[in-house]
């Protein structure tokens, strides 16, 4: 029997400042990147102002529509 351990991270200041530069350098609001990907602006915002967790689904959609983050291999919960 095969177990999966869900990865969460929690993003810090340093990594909602980058968010927010890579959006400005794209010209996208943060309306535009909810709508990309496929959730609320609410949910979007508590993700980067890192009050929710963030999962490695959610961070695979940040890189398709052009948002890198870099955890540097840390557990940041």
């Amino acid at each position: 029997m095969k177990k999966f351990v869900k990865v969460y991270y929690r993003l810090d200041e340093d990594d909602k400042i980058e968010i927010k530069i890579q959006l400005l350098k794209m010209n996208k609001t943060l309306r535009e990147c909810a709508r990309e990907l496929g959730v609320s602006v609410a949910y979007l915002s508590e993700i980067i102002n890192g009050n929710k967790n963030v999962s490695e689904t959610i961070l695979k959609q940040f890189k398709q529509v052009g948002i890198k983050i870099n955890l540097e291999g840390e557990n940041k919960k």
